[in-house]
């Protein structure tokens, strides 16, 4: 294992998709510590942090563009809002006194089959 990876997993520095990343940081970290069998990893690590940038910019210039009426709280409360209502249709087809409950996700994910109930 080489020295950067050993930072790395030192939590030495953040990840690429931690909040508060930062490239400079990368860099100085890989100049420091550079070994070729580590090389894979730091350019994964520019490469996933420019993807990660490029959605983010995006999303910013989608609500710029076609901005909602909202604001951020009633936004979040939506997003919430949505996965209640998922769960509420996926409770409400399933015997719970016969049926173990389980986790709602499990149920919804698509290894299971879905219920014949689910619209």
């Amino acid at each position: 294992m080489g020295a950067f990876r050993s930072k790395l997993l030192a939590s030495a520095i953040k990840l690429p998709t931690q909040m508060g990343f930062n490239l400079n940081k990368w860099e100085e970290l890989w100049l420091k510590n550079s070994d070729s069998s580590d090389k894979d990893i730091y350019l994964a690590g520019k490469f996933i942090f420019d993807q990660l940038e490029r959605a983010r910019y995006n999303i910013a210039e989608l609500y710029k563009m076609h901005a909602p009426k909202t604001n951020y709280n009633q936004l979040l409360k939506l997003y919430c809002a949505m996965s209640n209502r998922d769960a509420s249709i996926v409770l409400k087809g399933f015997d719970l006194e016969s049926e173990p409950a389980g986790s709602v996700f499990s149920k919804t994910t698509s290894n299971n089959k879905a219920p014949e109930f689910i619209e």
